[in-house]
């Protein structure tokens, strides 16, 4: 009997960089192929919903966002920054405030005393933002960190923030895949095609019957033939979310609906 519980599955990855377009994936006598070789991948039937996905490639953005104090005399300024750290899988939340003198603070020293506080712990590794500016605070990720969250804290002090350049999370550049592990690659630029199934026995002589198997395809944004290739997997996983609007595989449709 399959054992459909197990969910630890056996992992697998290979880097496409030269491509035929549509002739490399299709779906043939109840099995999904893949390759100028047409290697026989899994059942059609055996793909596991919501684990069937498609990662485009994207380019890193650093988030940008500005915080404006308006100076007041024994008053005091406080923000919190959060920031995912993809190295530990947590979230580093920090706390920076400043009170002013009786007299002699201006927009400029509250945001230099912020940017002091700011800049020790970028400078120390704990999170991943750098403060510049004079009469404001100019809040910008760095390299790798390209999300943050700033949380103002209303203490007498006035504070405001705006984000100019919303951070974007990239994905599929060489330099992120090699971070992860991965190697092979001959490309700059990576689309993700990740496919989770359970095997049969007459899959490969290496799995059991019923082991949940997880598959990666890179494909190379800049081969021949990439745009062709990446429809036709999105033709052929029309059922599973690709996003988009696609066209169905009519052999896959059938062989959903058998």
């Amino acid at each position: 009997m399959t054992n459909f519980a197990q969910t630890a599955p056996q992992y697998s990855y290979r880097f496409v960089d030269t491509t035929n377009g549509t002739a490399d994936v299709t779906v043939k006598n109840s099995y999904l192929l893949f390759g100028s070789t047409n290697q026989r991948v899994c059942e059609y039937k055996n793909l596991i919903p919501g684990a069937c996905t498609i990662t485009p490639y994207a380019a890193e953005t650093l988030q940008v966002t500005t915080v404006t104090p308006t100076a007041a005399a024994s008053s005091t300024y406080s923000l919190y920054i959060s920031q995912y750290n993809s190295n530990t899988g947590s979230i580093m939340t920090r706390f920076y405030t400043y009170t002013t003198a009786s007299s002699g603070d201006t927009a400029t020293t509250i945001g230099d005393a912020l940017r002091a506080q700011i800049n020790a712990d970028q400078s120390n590794g704990v999170i991943q933002v750098v403060g510049t500016g004079t009469t404001t605070l100019i809040l910008t990720a760095q390299a790798g960190y390209p999300v943050f969250a700033v949380t103002l804290v209303s203490l007498g002090g006035g504070l405001t923030q705006s984000t100019g350049t919303a951070g974007v999370v990239g994905y599929g550049s060489s330099t992120s895949l090699a971070a992860e592990g991965y190697t092979g690659y001959t490309g700059t630029t990576y689309t993700r095609w990740h496919l989770e199934f359970y095997a049969r026995l007459n899959e490969s002589n290496t799995l059991a019957q019923g082991q949940r198997v997880a598959w990666d395809a890179f494909l190379n944004t800049a081969a021949t033939n990439y745009a062709a290739l990446l429809a036709a997997i999105k033709d052929v996983m029309s059922n599973y979310p690709v996003g988009g609007t696609t066209v169905a595989n009519p052999e896959a449709l059938s062989l959903l609906d058998s």
